[in-house]
């Protein structure tokens, strides 16, 4: 700073802070007197006190505009010399009017560089300072670059120039605007290809980490670099083998005829074709001259063979130095093809049986006329349009020698047809008919097993009557888990009457999943019973109508005359209350058992003959020597001296005399002291009244005791203590206040935390534009393009971003400027900063934000109150509503969005009402009355202090004399904060 500034007071007219501030600053720090002002109204009043030597003045402001404001100014005989500056957008030239006609004499863009700003501000100073010196000439005066210049030029001729030059500048700053972007565009587009790239990765990474094929990488001397866990199939860790040769794993007889050192020198000056090509374990080929299909044997870790086949390929990278493609391993698949092997094997063997059994077919299609005519299933063959090329005698029998017209085609051979046929005795019965294709005389025909299945039929009506009579649910079941049949009980269970269940799986039927169940890890019984072919039960959890059910299964093998089970039955029975009951008795034994267990009271059971049956713990931690499976007498076990008969005091002895409660006290030496014994005997009877053992509680009141003679010659003391009883009161609050400081102080440190991630999302993207900015100027300076121009840009662009991360620490060093005392501010400012600050961080975690408010923009709501506690306590009450969203269902919310947080302000008379809505599921009824209890919290060890709630209650109703309660609302809870107005 070259001359003395202080001499000019500049008035700065800022309805935003932020920039009011950033502005005081800029000025402070070159030696100017500063003053501020809120709105144009305040600006102008600020104007008569203080007659500053400079107004910087902002355009758009509530109340009065910059351009009023001015007017005024100008009209003011003793303001009219004050140079007004306007800070403008730069957005219409219409504006550069209104600013001339307003009597403004200059403007300044935003955004403005510090080093301009203070440059134009002094040659404005020190022009209006000569001019009212009066050692200036004639005609109009400007300041350029510190020196000052006399215009001679026509008004209008100097308006239409600068005009002329208003419209250029901002023709060129909305192509800066448009190009800003444009870069802006191609930035997020390279960042969600970096995100997909990334995703690309992981799936790669994912894919080969749980390949079922071994995927194994070797460098240029033959050592394993890299190998996925499918190498545990050979008994191997991948750590294991990393950096051991290959040959490690490779049978020895055939490393000669896999390892390229071994077999390319017999290649040398061959040329080879894709057939007689060498496959080689460590390839260094690629594209189509890499190897495929090399079948090797490996050796397991335990000495075992597998028979397996590789497909390996060179891997190479550019040298940026040489800019040569370098070899750096070679990278391969290796699959087991034992199982593979051996089925090439069988299908060798079982080609030859078949060649065998054609020959054996053909002798026995000799003799298949005559096991036809003898079947007592009707065969019938057509030529699909109703002509009956062949009919055995039992077909000419079911149908009286006149078969129906059967017009076959390929849709009936799908299932079997049942039909009527006519029965020895006349009857008319019933008969399965499956149609298949088959060749007749050469031509193409269809053949008509007909099979008698009255009996078959009857039976199962008779069954079937007999299923629907019985309570349980029963199903019959294919081997695909198609519901073959199902009685009206289970129908009941699954209610489903209204929708036929036949050819539906039975887990879609039973479990509403479209998966079978053992899928999902359950015991399925008729998947047992189908591997195994036995009976199998269990008990599965079923939901019928929104209710969980217990249902005891259990299933039935049904077997052809092979032995083979072709269907299951299962029997579904529910055994809810049976369960509960036995839950609730295991429930109740455990606590029965933890109380008497860990209760301080030592309890033991004792025996009509007065024999010890069982302690509990307290018990055996007085008595370690007591061994209870000789069943010790307890007055020869309980004393440090044996005694010969029961003791005097004994209640337990009177409990098996009359049946009834009996307790007494013992008071039984201890060394140099005597202990307290509280012995309390319950009597334990049959189901005939009769007193069958007896529940001994003992309970040791010696402390108690001593405590009862401590009290009484302590009274005397606590009334002289009594008299002293004001200062230790006051003793008490000031440890009490301390206690709320360091209260404060946590729910503060918490506060910063969750603040810290807010200020690294507000860096993430300016940080991001520097590095881009920084990688730039690597490829300007390679392609030339690094000049003067470019380099202006670059620190432009680059200092506007460190600015902008400058101002945001100012942010958040101004969040927490404490205060010890009573300040008014407006609550609605400080609410929507509390969101501006989190937004982000919320948004992050997809919540909407919204904030709603009835009042005017330019109205307040002025509190009188601690505004840092104020903040916090919103901050806390925000970041609770964040918790609860979160832990929402994620399906409870469709999209991008799982949740919302609304925030709404307003005042009723001399009330103002700030209400924070959330959609997280509301408070729980049994813990509402809780939430604002100091280290309460709902959540898991380490993840919450319990404070927050707390302080934002503390802070409201002892602070700041307001109420804040929390309700349920639709989707959530709202927490409402009520704080009585001030006159403004």
């Amino acid at each position: 700073m070259n001359k003395d500034n202080s001499i000019f007071k500049i008035l700065i007219v800022e309805d935003t802070a932020v920039q009011a501030e950033l502005l005081r600053r800029i000025f402070v720090n070159e030696g100017y007197k500063v003053i501020i002002a809120e709105n144009g109204v305040e600006g102008f009043h600020s104007a008569l006190n203080h007659s500053p030597s400079l107004i910087i003045s902002d355009v758009l402001m509530p109340e009065m505009d910059g351009f009023e404001m001015c007017r005024k100014i100008k009209n003011e005989h003793n303001l009219r010399d004050i140079p007004v500056i306007l800070l403008t957008q730069l957005s219409e030239p219409v504006d550069i009017i209104r600013g001339l006609n307003a009597g403004a004499d200059n403007y300044i863009i935003k955004p403005y560089n510090r080093e301009h700003l203070l440059s134009r501000i002094g040659d404005i100073l020190e022009t209006s300072h000569k001019q009212r010196n009066k050692t200036l000439g004639k005609g109009l005066v400007a300041a350029i670059e510190g020196e000052l210049l006399n215009v001679e030029a026509e008004p209008q001729q100097v308006l239409n120039f600068l005009l002329s030059t208003y419209e250029n500048a901002l023709h060129q700053y909305r192509e800066s605007l448009k190009m800003d972007n444009q870069l802006r565009y191609l930035n997020n587009i390279l960042e969600k290809r970096n995100q997909k790239l990334q995703a690309s990765e992981d799936r790669l990474r994912a894919l080969v980490y749980t390949a079922p094929d071994i995927i194994y990488r070797i460098d240029s001397e033959g050592r394993f670099t890299f190998l996925n866990n499918a190498v545990e199939r050979l008994g191997y860790r991948p750590e294991e083998l990393i950096g051991r040769h290959f040959n490690a794993i490779i049978l020895k007889e055939e490393i000669e005829s896999v390892s390229r050192l071994k077999v390319l020198p017999a290649y040398s000056g061959r040329t080879t074709n894709s057939v007689e090509t060498p496959k080689l374990f460590d390839e260094r080929r690629t594209g189509d001259r890499r190897t495929r299909g090399l079948e090797v044997q490996l050796t397991k870790k335990n000495g075992e063979r597998v028979v397996v086949e590789v497909n390996s390929s060179g891997m190479y990278e550019m040298n940026s130095g040489t800019m040569k493609k370098e070899f750096i391993g070679t990278v391969g698949i290796i699959r087991d093809i034992s199982d593979r092997k051996a089925y090439e094997k069988k299908i060798i063997e079982q080609a030859e049986i078949l060649e065998i059994q054609t020959r054996e077919l053909k002798t026995a299609t000799q003799d298949f006329h005559n096991i036809v005519e003898k079947s007592v299933d009707g065969i019938i063959v057509t030529d699909g349009k109703g002509e009956v090329r062949y009919k055995n005698p039992a077909a000419r029998y079911f149908f009286k020698n006149n078969p129906p017209v059967f017009e076959f085609n390929r849709s009936c051979i799908k299932e079997s047809i049942d039909i009527d046929i006519a029965l020895k005795n006349g009857e008319q019965g019933t008969a399965e008919m499956q149609v298949t294709e088959t060749m007749w005389e050469g031509k193409k025909a269809f053949l008509a097993l007909i099979r008698d299945i009255t009996r078959r039929k009857r039976t199962e009506e008779f069954n079937k009557s007999i299923l629907e009579s019985i309570g349980e649910g029963f199903i019959v079941v294919d081997p695909e888990y198609k519901i073959i049949t199902a009685n009206r009980a289970y129908l009941e269970m699954v209610n489903k009457f209204d929708e036929n269940i036949i050819g539906k799986h039975c887990y879609e039927i039973s479990h509403h999943i479209q998966v079978p169940c053992f899928e999902k890890g359950e015991d399925c019984t008729v998947k047992h019973t189908l591997e195994t072919g036995k009976s199998h039960s269990t008990v599965h959890i079923h939901n019928y109508n929104g209710k969980s059910v217990y249902v005891g299964t259990k299933s039935f093998p049904m077997k052809d005359e092979s032995g083979k089970v072709y269907a299951v039955i299962e029997v579904l029975n529910d055994i809810t209350n049976r369960i509960t009951a036995e839950k609730a008795l295991i429930e109740s034994e455990e606590k029965y058992r933890s109380v008497v267990e860990n209760i301080g009271v030592g309890i033991s059971l004792i025996s009509p003959n007065m024999e010890i049956l069982s302690m509990n713990r307290q018990m055996k931690e007085w008595f370690p020597h007591i061994d209870l499976p000789n069943r010790p007498v307890c007055y020869r076990s309980f004393h440090k001296h044996q005694q010969d008969g029961i003791c005097s005091y004994c209640p337990t002895c009177k409990t098996f005399a009359d049946g009834k409660v009996h307790e007494s006290t013992a008071n039984i030496p201890a060394g140099n002291e005597v202990g307290n014994y509280r012995i309390l005997s319950s009597p334990i009877k049959d189901n005939e009244g009769r007193v069958i053992s007896a529940i001994e509680m003992v309970e040791d009141i010696t402390e108690r005791v001593k405590t009862e003679k401590i009290l009484k010659d302590k009274k005397q003391e606590l009334e002289e203590l009594n008299k002293n009883l004001e200062g230790r009161v006051k003793s008490e609050v000031e440890k009490s206040q301390r206690q709320e400081k360091l209260l404060f102080q946590q729910s503060k440190l918490a506060a910063m935390g969750e603040l810290m991630i807010a200020i690294s999302h507000h860096w993430r993207q300016p940080l991001t534009a520097l590095a881009l900015s920084i990688q730039d100027i690597e490829d300007a300076y390679i392609h030339g393009e690094l000049d003067k121009s470019y380099i202006d840009r670059i620190v432009s662009e680059s200092m506007g971003e460190i600015g902008f991360m400058s101002d945001t620490i100012d942010d958040f060093s101004n969040f927490f400027r404490a205060t010890d005392k009573k300040e008014v501010f407006d609550v609605k400012s400080v609410v929507k900063e509390t969101l501006s600050l989190y937004g982000l961080q919320l948004k992050d975690a997809l919540i909407k934000v919204e904030f709603i408010t009835d009042n005017k923009t330019y109205e307040n709501l002025p509190v009188l109150g601690y505004q840092y506690e104020f903040k916090q306590a919103i901050l806390n009450i925000i970041g609770n509503a964040k918790e609860a969203v979160l832990s929402t269902k994620e399906n409870e919310f469709e999209g991008e969005t799982k949740g919302v947080i609304i925030t709404e302000v307003f005042n009723r008379g001399k009330r103002v009402f700030i209400k924070i809505r959330d959609s997280g599921g509301g408070v729980a009824k049994e813990i509402r009355h809780r939430i604002f209890e100091p280290y309460f919290t709902t959540k898991e060890q380490g993840k919450g202090t319990g404070l927050g709630l707390y302080m934002a209650k503390l802070v409201i109703e002892e602070h700041m004399n307001g109420r804040l309660y929390v309700e349920n609302v639709v989707e959530g809870a709202e927490f409402t904060i009520e704080l009585d107005l001030i006159n403004s």
